[in-house]
């Protein structure tokens, strides 16, 4: 994201003791980033050492069902006619994928008796129907219908609906980040006046209490198409504070704002950039009408002469 949260207790200083209640015993600091230490990262600090594992064994390895020699041609998925019950792991059906991008559908029925994490790939997860809460390492993020979820890659995180009645998920899977285009923000990063949102439409996780519990916890981490189950011996969402810009967040596409650009190529850039996500199948013909009015209505307000 563009800007720095900061949440629950965090020390004065990163890389330093950071001690416990008890002034002996100290919690253990995360630095996570995506892209190395050349890009942006957070500092989580944990109850207990988030690298701990019990039981580490591999489940088998899913069918990829690609069809190698598709035609070059248009394709119109029905994405209500594939539908397959189960949690937000199990009920995924990918549309098309390579080694850079997936993208996949969910209509989810039941809530998972695990945590699910990404490790090779960053999600964007639109809600097309349902409400609830997403939760992480990182705190509460509350949702609603045409909702994006952004989920950095490595984040562990669970699903929580409201009801499960009728819930659908589009969920792009991206080895790169997704990031709010340059030409939106200035050489601060802040975002700029003809950006078409503000920072304060992007909502931040809202802090949780840390959960400092033992026992058995079920994680499947997802590398590629290998999926791995973890039994970890403490509550992953253990974090008492954290710092940073790296973080999932949510964007709703209705709070896309008016724009002023000045130029007929910037608004060429602008549109382009904004009818590409229309493209992306998956998404309901309702859907894509709501957002090509909203671009159309933005392209009309826009003065290329002022």
């Amino acid at each position: 994201m563009s800007f720095y949260v900061k949440l629950g207790k965090v020390p004065p200083k990163r890389h330093t003791t950071f001690y416990k209640p008890d002034g002996k015993s100290l919690y253990r600091e995360e630095l996570f980033s995506t892209i190395g230490f050349s890009g942006i990262y957070s500092n989580k600090y944990h109850i207990y050492m988030p690298t701990q594992v019990e039981q580490i064994s591999e489940l088998d390895k899913q069918e990829d069902n690609i069809w190698y020699d598709a035609p070059l041609q248009y394709y119109h998925f029905s994405t209500d006619k594939k539908q397959t019950n189960g949690n937000i792991f199990s009920s995924r059906n990918e549309f098309l994928k390579n080694n850079h991008c997936i993208l996949s559908t969910a209509h989810l029925t039941e809530e998972a008796d695990f945590f699910y994490r990404n490790s090779h790939m960053h999600e964007l997860i639109f809600i097309h129907n349902g409400k609830g809460e997403f939760l992480s390492e990182y705190g509460s993020l509350k949702f609603n219908e045409w909702d994006f979820i952004i989920v950095p890659k490595g984040t562990t995180y669970k699903f929580n609906f409201e009801s499960y009645e009728n819930v659908k998920l589009f969920i792009v899977e991206s080895d790169t980040p997704f990031d709010i285009p340059k030409h939106f923000r200035n050489e601060y990063g802040q975002l700029t006046e003809d950006a078409p949102y503000y920072e304060r439409d992007f909502r931040v996780p809202e802090f949780t209490e840390p959960i400092d519990e033992k026992g058995e916890f079920k994680l499947l981490l997802k590398v590629s198409n290998r999926i791995f189950d973890y039994k970890l011996p403490h509550h992953p969402f253990d974090v008492v504070g954290w710092d940073g810009y790296l973080y999932p967040y949510i964007f709703n596409i209705k709070e896309m704002d008016k724009i002023s650009i000045k130029n007929r190529e910037n608004v060429e850039d602008y549109m382009e950039s904004l009818m590409s996500d229309i493209q992306a199948d998956g998404l309901s013909d309702d859907i894509k009408f709501e957002m090509e009015k909203k671009y159309i209505t933005q392209l009309n307000n826009i003065n290329l002469y002022e």
